[in-house]
Parts: structure tokens; sequence; C-alpha cells
């Protein structure tokens, strides 16, 4: 069960890597559609917790809040300039890992987007690294 002080890392880590840019949102279970639509394509200005509510601040005054529950994370990966931990919140399975991105012509990695989604990915946030 993800307690209060992994609610902080997260709104930390979202400051961090997300904070001042344009966002991609979507629900790729459709079950947050409508919600997911109006955040879409805004800019995330701050991130913030309070006990174990994150909440995430975009422009134009919406603010997504989200509670993990018993079992809920954020998992987080991109390209080589994409920066913060691979997955806060509950404890993820054992022997699963991120998968890298692929390498490019220049050395570095190529960011091709989040992969396809398993389990209950409820709302997914995409930025042009990660």
């Amino acid at each position: 069960m993800p307690e209060g002080h992994s609610v902080h890392r997260l709104a930390r880590q979202f400051q961090d890597v997300f904070s001042g840019r344009r966002l991609a949102v979507s629900s790729p279970q459709g079950r947050f559609t409508d919600g997911a639509a109006l955040l879409d394509g805004r800019t995330l200005e701050s991130a913030g917790a309070h006990g174990k509510q994150l909440f995430l601040h975009f422009d134009g005054g919406l603010v997504l809040r989200t509670h993990l529950g018993l079992y809920g994370a954020w998992d987080f990966g991109g390209d080589s300039s994409f920066t913060g931990a691979s997955s806060i919140g509950a404890p993820r399975r054992v022997g699963e890992r991120e998968v890298a991105a692929a390498p490019d012509a220049v050395g570095g990695s190529a960011y091709a987007g989040p992969p396809k989604p398993r389990g209950a990915v409820r709302l997914r946030l995409v930025s042009e690294h990660g």
C-alpha cells in the first residue's frame, strides 16, 4: 500500500520532470476519457501532495487529484534526456523491469512513445521526452 511519503515523492518527481511542459493526456482504458480530454495539451504548472492525495495543477486553473488506493502506482520512462525514478507507488512485481528506449543514430536513445497499456492504466501523461 503506498503511504504518504510515496505520494510526496511522486509530487516532487512530477514537478522535476513535467513542470512547465505541455502534456498529451489520455485514458487508455477509456474510464476517464472526458477528464483526460480537458487536460490534453495543457501545461503542468506545479505538483503537490497533501497526505495521500496528489494534486497536479495545470494551466487554466485545472487540477488533477489522484489517490493511489491500495495498489496504485505511477510508472515513468522516456528517452536518454528523461530523468527520474521508473516507478513510484505500490511495490512492483518481482523481476519486472522498464524497457529501455531504442538507440538512435547518434548513440543516444530515441523516445518512441509510451508502451502499450498493461493492466489498469487509467491515465497517461506524455511529454516530448517521456
